[in-house]
């Protein structure tokens, strides 16, 4: 605001008896008002911001002093200047530009790539076997009833092959293209058995003999069905490059040998049976029997048997004075039904009973966590690496010599790549140590799942660690904690030491 002197002011007061009018400002009209201050006019602006992945681009229009926002142009400008040139909204920007404040919105979107789809493989029939179960991290298998065996005919579809697809290419609001990977690729292997590729179509499989389905990775293949009323004197010895079913008994010291699954509609009293796949036995395995499989093993009850399985074994009733081998687990019972007493019960990674031990059977003993081809390939390793660490360090020693006091006859040619070569075998080596020190510490999560009670005279080892849990511990299970000591965890998550021997 324009300043006035106080002594003119009350000059013109004194001489006037009132207030005089005010002085025009320089080169203004006699009697025109005094300006406070004169305040610049500021014009809208317009901000762009584009996402880290170049994406999406918002913009913020910020409205001038006279209220206007940004015109369109001006918009369409600064995201130009920014590098927008692509996926730009303009219906949405010409409406905002047209409301009243400051506005903030997605100006324009970019086109996200699109990777392919890997190549698909879809099972036509709806039950079959499946050679290739999986398994969890704690080794631990769906283990599921192989129940009826499921035939197909010559002909039948088995398993389609949906191609992989393309990948889409994107495009970000810059005009970048982005690039995707296409789908993995993978064929049906060759010289499967029991199946052939549609002739009309290579991406179908169809059963070339009527026998079992069996799926074998991403392939199938149609194992041939041995079909017997039961096996004793009168039919002798079985042995079938196949799946064998037998509608009765196996009858003492008959032997039965398959190629793929066998399944028992009766007991086996004192025989033995061994499959490349499982074993399946309605009744159950007495008298000394022997069952051993490359898959699993599910029979009703055992009593003074021999029963192995790589993968898992699951007994229906009552495991007594058996001998029991799981690669992965064993599940005795279910619910409240069902007991382990006497023998030996030695699982990889666990087992599961509701009844553990006897008072009236003697001594029953199980084990988890223990797996001795583990613990002797480990042995077996850390001798190599220390050999393998011997060789590498003499051929180091061999190269720096050559290096620091010449080569007079030409060793370094054949000296390094025998270096390499070393390093690279030692590399590997370590690699191995790494992959067995997980599954040793996978082992050390096993545990020993009481469902009900346990009771009598029970021997429980976990790992290297045994001990013998008193029977006032009931439902829970027992696990070994990372200071070596075997626990007892409740119901309720209550977790007490068990003295170890």
């Amino acid at each position: 605001m324009a300043e006035v002197d106080d002594q003119d002011t009350n000059r013109t007061l004194g001489n006037a008896g009132s207030p005089p009018a005010a002085e025009p400002p320089a080169g203004g009209a006699p009697g025109a008002a005094v300006p406070e201050e004169v305040v610049a006019a500021t014009p809208p602006r317009v901000e762009v911001e584009v996402a880290a992945d170049g994406l999406s681009a918002r913009v913020r229009l910020i409205p001038g002093s006279d209220a206007a926002l940004p015109a369109l142009p001006e918009v369409m400008a600064a995201l130009a200047a920014a590098g927008v040139v692509s996926g730009i909204d303009e219906a949405a920007l010409r409406d905002a530009c047209q409301r009243s404040g400051e506005q903030e919105l997605l100006a324009a979107q970019g086109v996200p790539a699109k990777p392919g789809e890997d190549v698909r493989f879809d099972v036509l029939i709806e039950d079959h076997r499946d050679r290739s179960p999986q398994v969890d991290e704690l080794g631990l298998v769906d283990f599921r009833e192989l129940g009826e065996v499921p035939i197909v005919d010559t002909g039948q579809a088995l398993m389609r092959r949906v191609p992989p697809t393309r990948a889409e290419a994107g495009l970000t609001v810059r005009g970048e293209p982005l690039d995707a990977p296409a789908g993995r690729d993978e064929r049906f292997p060759p010289a499967l058995q029991g199946v052939a590729i549609d002739s009309a179509d290579a991406n179908l499989l169809r059963a070339a003999r009527k026998g079992l389905p069996v799926r074998v990775g991403n392939a199938m293949t149609v194992e041939p069905l041995f079909r017997i009323p039961r096996v004793d004197m009168a039919s002798g010895n079985i042995h079938f490059d196949g799946t064998v079913q037998i509608d009765g008994d196996v009858m003492p010291g008959m032997k039965v040998q398959a190629g793929g699954d066998v399944l028992v509609r009766g007991t086996v009293d004192g025989g033995d049976i061994e499959a490349a796949g499982d074993i399946h036995i309605t009744g159950g395995a007495i008298a000394h029997a022997r069952l051993q499989a490359q898959g699993s093993v599910s029979v009703r009850f055992v009593e003074s048997a021999v029963v192995a399985a790589v993968l898992a074994i699951q007994v229906e009733d009552t495991a007594l004075h058996s001998e029991l081998a799981a690669g992965a687990q064993i599940t005795i019972g279910k619910g409240s039904r069902g007991r382990l007493a006497g023998g030996l019960a030695s699982a990889r990674a666990g087992i599961t009973v509701p009844h553990l031990g006897s008072a009236s059977v003697g001594s029953t003993r199980v084990r988890v966590g223990h797996d001795p081809s583990l613990e002797q390939r480990r042995t077996e390793l850390l001798a190599r690496l220390n050999t393998e660490r011997e060789q590498v360090h003499k051929l180091e020693q061999l190269v720096q010599h050559l290096v620091h006091h010449g080569d007079p006859k030409g060793l370094m040619g054949r000296v390094q790549p025998a270096f390499a070569q070393a390093q690279q075998a030692l590399a590997g080596s370590l690699q191995e140590k790494i992959d067995l020190d997980q599954q040793v510490q996978a082992l050390r999560r096993a545990t020993v799942v009481v469902g009900v009670r346990l009771e009598g005279d029970v021997e429980l080892a976990i790992c290297h660690r045994i001990c013998r849990p008193d029977e006032a511990l009931r439902a829970g299970s027992f696990s070994l904690r990372e200071d070596d000591h075997i626990v007892h965890t409740d119901a309720h998550g209550l977790a007490v030491p068990v003295l170890s021997l």
